[in-house]
C-alpha cells in the first residue's frame, strides 16, 4: 500500500511538475514556426508588408495566451546612433586589420557607407517592439528575446535585395518560433517564482535599433532588477557532416569575454541557466563561448551593464552560411530535432527556475 502511494506521488509530480506541464509536440512547434513564417508572405523586410503582418501575428497569438500582460513599445529609429554603430564597427574590425585598398578592405569600406545611408532613410519609420510579461512573485525580471524582422544581401554588393524572397526561417523565424512557445509554456504555469518578460524585437537587421531602443529607455530602477537577457537567434541549423566536431545537437552560448568589464553580469546570468543542466540535457547541448560575440541585440544589454547572451547556432564551426539572409532560409531547410530539442531544454531548465522555491 506505502509502495502504491509513493508511486502515486511520483506519477502526480511529474504531471505537474514543469518537465512535463504544457510540453509541446515537436509538431506543434514546427506548426508555430510554419504559420510565423508564412504570415510574413514574400519578406518580413522592415516597413514591407509582410514586416506589418508579421506583427500582427505575433500579436495575434500572445492574446489568446491564459495569462499575461501584452503592450507594444512604439519607437522612432535613433539614425545618428545607427550610423556611428556601422562606422564603429568598421574601425574596430576592418581598419588595422585588413590592408588599405585591398578589396576586402573596400568592400567593406562600400557596405559601411551603404548601411549608413539606409539607417537615413528609415529616419521617419515607427518601429514596434511587442512585449509579453508574467508578472511574478519578486520584482526580479528574466528578459528573454528574439528580432522578428529579416532580411536578404546581395552576396557581391552586399547591399539590401528589397525585392528578394526572404522567408527568414532561421534568421530570426526559429528564434521567434521559440520565444512564442515558451511564452505559450510560461503562460500556463501556476504562479512564476519571478516576473519574465518576452520581448519580439523591431529592427534587427538595422544596427538592433529595437532592442537598443528597449534598452535606452530603461528607468534605472527597472535596470537594477533584470536578471539578465536570454536572447534567441538562430536555432534552427545543426548539420553533422559541416560541423567542425561532426556531431549535432552542437549548439552555442554566447556571453561577454572575460576581460569584459560586465563580464561577472553575464556569469551570474549563465549560473542560473545552467543551474539544472543536467537534469535537462536531451538532445542539445550549448557550449559556451567566451569572446565577445556581438552580431545581435544583446549587444546593447552589455553596452548598459546588463548580463545577457545569446543562444544560437555554433557560429565558428557550424553556421548556415549557404541559407544566412538568403532567400534560402526556408522552414524546410532547419534541424527540426534540434528546434524542439532546444525547446524541450529551454523550458525544461527556465521551467524549474522560475517555479522553484
Amino acid at each position: 500500500m506505502v509502495f502504491k502511494n509513493y508511486i502515486l506521488l511520483i506519477i502526480l509530480f511529474s504531471f505537474f511538475s514543469p518537465l512535463a506541464f504544457c510540453k509541446l509536440e515537436q509538431k506543434q512547434l514546427i506548426k508555430i514556426l510554419r504559420d510565423f513564417v508564412q504570415s510574413g508572405g514574400q519578406s518580413r523586410l522592415i516597413g514591407g508588408p509582410g514586416h506589418k503582418s508579421a506583427r500582427d501575428f505575433l500579436l495575434k497569438f500572445i492574446k489568446t495566451l491564459p495569462h499575461g500582460n501584452i503592450s507594444e513599445q512604439t519607437f522612432s529609429p535613433d539614425v545618428d546612433f545607427g550610423q556611428a554603430f556601422y562606422q564603429n564597427d568598421f574601425d574596430n574590425k576592418v581598419v588595422g586589420v585588413l590592408p588599405a585598398g585591398s578589396p576586402e578592405y573596400k568592400k567593406w569600406y562600400n557596405f559601411t557607407i551603404y548601411m549608413k545611408s539606409v539607417i537615413k532613410k528609415y529616419e521617419s519609420f515607427s518601429g514596434n517592439n511587442i512585449i509579453w510579461e508574467r508578472k511574478g512573485e519578486s520584482d526580479d525580471v528574466l528578459i528573454i528575446g528574439a528580432h522578428y524582422d529579416t532580411v536578404v544581401h546581395d552576396p557581391n554588393t552586399l547591399k539590401i535585395d528589397e525585392k528578394a524572397l526572404a522567408p527568414g526561417a532561421d534568421y530570426n523565424g526559429s528564434g521567434v518560433a521559440m520565444a512564442l512557445a515558451l511564452a505559450q509554456y510560461f503562460s500556463q504555469l501556476e504562479k512564476l517564482k519571478f516576473t519574465v518578460k518576452i520581448v519580439w524585437f523591431d529592427m534587427g537587421a538595422l544596427a538592433n535599433l529595437g532592442s537598443y531602443h528597449f534598452v535606452k529607455t530603461l528607468e534605472p530602477q527597472a535596470k537594477s532588477k533584470i536578471l539578465g537577457l536570454i536572447n534567441l537567434e538562430m536555432l534552427g541549423h545543426d548539420s553533422i557532416t559541416q560541423d567542425a566536431q561532426k556531431k549535432s545537437g552542437n549548439m552555442a552560448a554566447y556571453i561577454n569575454q572575460k576581460s569584459a568589464a560586465n563580464y561577472s553580469n553575464d556569469q551570474k546570468l549563465l549560473n542560473l541557466l545552467i543551474k539544472n543542466d543536467e537534469a535537462c540535457k536531451d538532445v542539445v547541448e550549448f557550449q559556451l563561448k567566451e569572446n565577445g560575440f556581438s552580431q545581435s541585440d544583446h549587444f546593447h544589454f552589455w553596452q548598459a551593464g546588463i548580463g545577457a547572451m545569446t543562444l544560437s547556432q555554433d557560429w565558428e564551426d557550424d553556421f548556415n552560411s549557404k541559407r544566412y539572409q538568403t532567400s534560402n532560409d526556408f522552414v524546410e531547410t532547419l534541424n527540426f530535432e534540434t528546434l524542439y530539442g532546444i525547446y524541450r531544454y529551454l523550458s525544461c531548465n527556465l521551467g524549474r527556475l522560475v517555479t522553484s522555491t
